[in-house]
């Protein structure tokens, strides 16, 4: 057996992996579609079709070259990533307000194409919409979509929440073996690798149905294939073209600013190609024909077909593909959830990166408070639990690695040697500047992958010094990283025992004959109890009545209704 098993890995085993996980989520979302549009739903047998296709097209882009135990690990892991997600209930606020409800409704026959969202299609109620369906109605889906294949599997929702430790483990594989096969040393090799997994919004958000660190991950991923595109030498155009619009697919049914986002890093690349083939053969080339086709059937991939729950859906329900954050009726999502009283962006994103961590609204009364870099204390750390901070978002100590990164960046810019790859680090260089100073949201580390960018980047070159003391300063630049991005991890027995706690008080109430329930504001909760079943009828009456119990489970009312009865 371990000789088989030996057989069957080789050195293209870590991308073969990552291809048929990534092809899986890209799979989903183009089923669906169809799906959809055909009035069929999610059903448990549509995981395992998605995986088999994806399985399937990795070998026709492999040529052939994939083995059984390949397969089967990409199985065994996607399997064991959602059963770890399952032990840890997402406690998160957006969450159980919206993304677990989108989920919930997905496994349960809602279909994006002839219905809006409503929690009628569950609960025994005549009409059961609530505030966030604009949001599920609207917003992208392909999360939500893997998270109901998931759910309908397993029949546990928070199983469904594994997309973000799949994409950290899957951009921990594919950046390794691009670094293996560019014959970097292994320990830059690693150490760049556990950099890109560990990004700091993943680690935050990595047991929420959040959608941010799953983004950040696929944003780097989607990087890394690039620059693996324009070295045709090193590595197979099929496969760092077919994971470029796979990723790209992913990118732009995340959020709407992944569609932004990757599509400027793709546009980037592109207009970089145009360049050198006029430099060097004064007109346009058939590589570029091709590639401009490409990138032209990839829009209409990520739009038109993967996007057709959410762009087209938009388009003609409310006429702005971006709805509701454009066109008319649109919601202002973004004034309400500012900690500034000022729109300066350029001093919202300084305070924001050079001050404590800290997570508050405009109007609450709170104020940020600058830090000397480096520094943190104690009460920082007890708001590492909050999976979107609004102030200093990227971590205790981030503001300092920025600033070292800066000065790596400019320091090697200046003495580094003139390379294909001080080009291409230049590049991704000037569209994460361009994002962070364009988008004037970017205070919010949340909605700022490209700004992570600059520091990964600072840390990669740093490490790539030949001389002894700038290579053990790097080193230890790249711990200060690490412990910056992994001090969340802290509060994670804490919600290993809360979950605890909340499993048994489920398990309690699975004795009960009936029960009333209500929770308005997390009605993702709903779908909890379902899974472990409890029989309930939603009373919205509870919330008034404060003699009523209430669950360890984000404060939902509760009362059995043999006692009313009686």
């Amino acid at each position: 057996m371990i000789k088989k098993i030996k057989e069957a890995v080789s050195f293209e085993s870590p991308l073969h992996v990552v291809q048929i996980i990534t092809f899986t989520f890209v799979i989903e979302l183009l089923l669906s579609s169809i799906m959809f549009l055909a009035g069929l739903c999610i059903t448990w047998p549509f995981f395992f079709v998605s995986f088999a296709l994806a399985a399937l097209v990795t070998i026709v882009v492999d040529k052939e070259n994939v083995s059984w135990f390949e397969i089967l690990s990409s199985l065994i892991i996607i399997v064991f990533l959602s059963w770890i997600c399952g032990m840890i209930f997402d406690y998160s606020y957006d969450g159980n307000a919206y993304h677990k409800v989108a989920v919930g409704l997905l496994k349960n026959n809602w279909n994006p194409f002839y219905s809006k969202p409503n929690l009628s299609l569950t609960e025994k109620l005549a009409s059961a919409s609530f505030n966030d369906n604009v949001y599920i109605e609207s917003y992208c889906k392909i999360t939500w979509i893997f998270g109901a294949s998931i759910y309908a599997v397993t029949g546990l929702i928070e199983t469904g929440k594994s997309y973000t430790l799949l994409a950290m483990l899957c951009s921990f594989l594919l950046v390794f073996y691009y670094m293996r096969k560019k014959e970097y040393k292994l320990s830059i090799s690693f150490l760049t690798s556990i950099l890109v997994m560990l990004n700091p919004i993943a680690v935050q958000q990595i047991f929420t149905f959040y959608i941010d660190g799953f983004l950040h991950t696929i944003i780097f991923m989607l990087i890394i294939a690039l620059i693996m595109l324009e070295d045709m030498q090193t590595f197979d155009p099929r496969q760092s073209a077919s994971l470029v619009a796979g990723l790209m697919i992913i990118c732009g049914n995340i959020k709407f600013t992944g569609l932004l986002y990757g599509g400027l890093f793709c546009i980037a690349f592109y207009l970089y190609d145009l360049y050198k083939e006029f430099k060097h053969q004064k007109g346009i080339s058939k590589s570029i024909i091709r590639e401009t086709i490409l990138y032209f059937l990839l829009v209409i991939a990520t739009v038109v077909w993967g996007g057709a729950t959410t762009y087209v859906t938009n388009l003609v329900r409310h006429g702005s593909l971006t709805y509701p954050l454009t066109g008319e009726g649109k919601v202002d999502i973004m004034t309400g959830n500012s900690p500034f009283t000022e729109e300066n962006h350029f001093k919202n994103l300084f305070i924001s990166l050079f001050s404590k961590v800290d997570n508050f609204q405009n109007g609450s009364g709170n104020t940020t408070e600058f830090k000397i870099p480096f520094t943190f204390s104690l009460e920082e750390l007890a708001k590492l639990n909050i999976p979107d901070a609004r102030i200093s978002g990227f971590g205790v100590i981030f503001g300092g690695l920025l600033i070292v990164s800066v000065i790596i960046m400019i320091a090697w810019f200046i003495k580094g040697r003139n390379d294909k790859k001080k080009v291409i680090i230049g590049l991704i260089l000037l569209v994460s500047i361009a994002l962070t100073f364009g988008i004037k949201e970017s205070w919010w580390a949340r909605y700022s992958p490209y700004i992570y960018a600059i520091v990964l980047m600072a840390a990669f070159v740093s490490m790539s010094s030949e001389k002894v003391p700038l290579k053990i300063a790097a080193y230890i630049f790249v711990v200060l990283i690490l412990f910056n991005n992994c001090l969340p991890l802290i509060h994670t027995k804490g919600y290993y025992k809360d979950s605890r706690e909340a499993d048994a008080f489920f398990e309690e109430l699975t004795y009960q004959n009936e029960i009333e329930i209500s929770n308005s504001e997390y009605k993702g909760v709903y779908f909890n109890f379902k899974d472990y079943g409890i029989y309930y009828r939603i009373n919205s009456k509870l919330e008034e009545d404060d003699n009523v119990n209430t669950t360890n489970y984000l404060w939902t009312k509760w009362r059995a209704l043999n006692n009313i009865n009686n």
